[in-house]
């Protein structure tokens, strides 16, 4: 399940809106703190795909 959740995220993250989306978690997570990593934001980015598409099964 959680090769399926990378190659997801990855695909989106391939797309203009998911890298814009991407970006932005990496820009709001460096500004908190400065030495995040890159495996921190990535982790990020799947953990909001993931309450995104439980919000769009619920609603």
């Amino acid at each position: 399940m959680q090769r399926t959740l990378n190659e997801k995220a990855n695909e989106i993250i391939q797309t203009p809106q998911g890298n814009a989306w991407y970006n932005d978690i990496a820009d709001t997570m460096r500004s908190i703190n400065p030495d995040v990593t890159e495996e921190e934001i990535y982790q990020q980015f799947v953990n909001q795909m993931m309450q995104d598409a439980q919000y769009k099964l619920i609603a």
